[in-house]
């Protein structure tokens, strides 16, 4: 992927499907029942200011929303 480069502000999808499930290939990854998820037992967390994440999964920030914006992402895609 050449869409993210070092430095960029970006807003990841912390949950990672097994790529060769029948949910991924259809599209539906979110659904696929092998996801694993940052920080849920057996993955460590990310409290760190750098982590190597899947690109497929990393959606640069516009320049218009902020750090705080961006951190509410995951929590509003959910309560939706």
């Amino acid at each position: 992927m050449t869409h993210l480069k070092v430095g960029d502000r970006v807003c990841m999808e912390p949950g990672i499907p097994d790529p060769n499930s029948k949910a991924s290939r259809l599209g539906m990854y979110n659904i696929d029942p092998a996801v694993a998820f940052w920080a849920t037992p057996p993955i460590h967390g990310v409290l760190t200011p750098e982590v190597v994440h899947w690109a497929n999964y990393t959606f640069k920030l516009p320049d218009n929303v902020s750090f705080a914006q961006g951190a509410m992402v995951m929590p509003f895609a959910v309560g939706i």
